[in-house]
């Protein structure tokens, strides 16, 4: 039994040697950061009183994803491997909808700190999501992430429904033939719509079995679907997204034209 303290004395010695080794090698740290979930912890200086910061995964695609980074100057730029994307939860945060929540992708390509009333995110039509935020980077005006179309489907509706509760997402609006496409279908579906409601009260049972009202009003259901799915009775988008797109803009060039510069 009165080894017992013994053992404890050289415990706690052995951490203090430990402890005072590491901060003679490395500085002491502010702050820890560590990933639950697989990722590994790492030191992060962001100054403030010394504590510990948990972070408990939400959602990790192991690899595949792909980043893009667009420059100021037009050139998008991307890394040859296909990393993973990781979002986290500071767990301090664990009550507060819209805050603490971290994406990641790759452990030192870009991680952006979320937050609900002011990061902006536009989700281009070919699926890629544009942030604003360029992790420092002052030569680049935003930075594309794309999630491979081979991820299973509930992981795709994860990240969007973190998005959507942590940003301020929203959705590209179509252009050229896709908008002539849904203004076409919502002009058909009204003209539907004005058929039905003056015919519904014919008393021309021969027209009723011809043409039946039920069958006409699908078919206007559908039409306004179309319309719907291809933006013509979608609002114009914020102005503060300008710049997010003249970046999908540039992307989508660089990827249709095949100039993307891998890295």
């Amino acid at each position: 039994m009165t080894f017992i303290p013994i053992i404890c004395k050289i415990l706690i010695f052995g951490v203090k040697f430990l402890h005072q080794k590491s901060v003679r090698e490395y500085g002491a740290p502010d702050k820890i950061f560590c990933v639950e979930g697989g990722g590994s912890g790492r030191w992060s200086t962001e100054g403030g009183a010394m504590g510990v910061i948990a972070y408990r995964d939400l959602l990790k695609i192991r690899e595949g994803v792909k980043i893009f980074f667009i420059h100021n100057d037009g050139v998008v730029t991307s890394p040859w491997n296909r990393p993973f994307l990781a979002a986290s939860k500071d767990t301090n945060c664990s009550w507060f909808v819209g805050e603490g929540v971290v994406l990641r992708v790759g452990n030192n390509l870009w991680s952006c700190r979320l937050h609900s009333k002011s990061t902006l995110v536009l989700h281009t039509l070919s699926g890629v999501y544009m942030f604003k935020d360029a992790a420092g980077k002052p030569d680049c005006m935003a930075v594309g992430v794309r999630i491979p179309s081979q991820v299973r489907k509930v992981q795709h509706q994860l990240l969007a429904n973190i998005l959507n509760e942590n940003t301020l997402l929203e959705d590209e609006r179509p252009t050229g033939i896709t908008k002539a496409i849904s203004q076409g279908a919502l002009s058909a579906a009204t003209r539907m719509n004005q058929f039905v409601e003056e015919k519904s009260m014919t008393t021309n049972k021969a027209f009723i079995r011809k043409n039946s009202i039920r069958a006409l009003k699908g078919v206007s259901r559908r039409l306004n679907r179309v319309a719907e799915r291809t933006g013509s009775t979608m609002t114009e988008l914020p102005a503060e997204y300008n710049k997010l797109q003249e970046a999908a803009n540039m992307l989508h060039f660089s990827r249709t034209a095949k100039t993307v510069q891998y890295i």
